[in-house]
């Protein structure tokens, strides 16, 4: 008697659920959104990080600014 396994582990035809459990669709679209916005979040981040020049002319000013406060 053969048995068709994958790589996993996991037998062809099973009817286990996969780990975590079947979820509905209402949950999955929520966990998608949130993923999303989490995405959207980190990818800004990383643009802000990579500006550099942006960066440079902000640091600038606020050096500027803080130099013609002391001689005030």
């Amino acid at each position: 008697m053969t048995d068709a396994t994958s790589r996993d582990g996991s037998r062809s035809g099973s009817t286990e659920q996969p780990v975590g459990g079947a979820k509905g669709p209402d949950e999955l679209r929520r966990q998608i959104e949130q993923t999303r916005g989490q995405l959207g979040d980190t990818v800004e981040e990383l643009a802000g990080k990579a500006d550099v020049k942006g960066r440079a002319k902000a640091r600038a000013a606020d050096l500027k600014d803080r130099a013609g406060a002391m001689s005030v």
